[in-house]
């Protein structure tokens, strides 16, 4: 995802049957914004969905946010 580059990034991931919610917050506490956009990766390994759709719900809770919005769904298929 592409966010402030002084932002200071956070996860979790919770699953329920075929829905994968993952939490993305910025715990930066000081020094928080800054003039540029970086590219943050987080890279998941999930295990027992092959042959079923999967959906994710992608949420974030930006700096200063007080609670989480969606930020993008998808869902994979894997034949």
């Amino acid at each position: 995802m592409v966010y402030n580059c002084c932002g200071s990034l956070r996860d979790s991931a919770g699953i329920r049957n075929d829905l994968v919610n993952i939490y993305i917050y910025d715990s930066c506490q000081q020094s928080c914004l800054c003039k540029c956009l970086c590219l943050f990766k987080f890279n998941y390994s999930i295990i027992g969905f092959s042959g079923k759709t999967t959906y994710f719900n992608i949420y974030l809770k930006g700096y200063k946010e007080k609670e989480y919005s969606l930020w993008k769904e998808s869902k994979y298929f894997e034949r």
